[in-house]
């Protein structure tokens, strides 16, 4: 289920997504783990 999309800077950055931020309960200083899983990216709110 798609939430939200955002893109790539050429400074390869990108930004969260409101959507996902709320989602996650993200706040500044938490730590995002991003897995690579066959063809999809995974995102997940680091555990403590």
């Amino acid at each position: 289920m798609k939430i939200a999309e955002s893109r790539v800077s050429p400074k390869n950055t990108t930004t969260v997504p409101s959507a996902v931020r709320k989602a996650l309960n993200l706040k500044a200083g938490d730590v995002i783990e991003w897995h690579v899983e066959e063809e999809k990216i995974v995102i997940k709110k680091k555990s403590q």
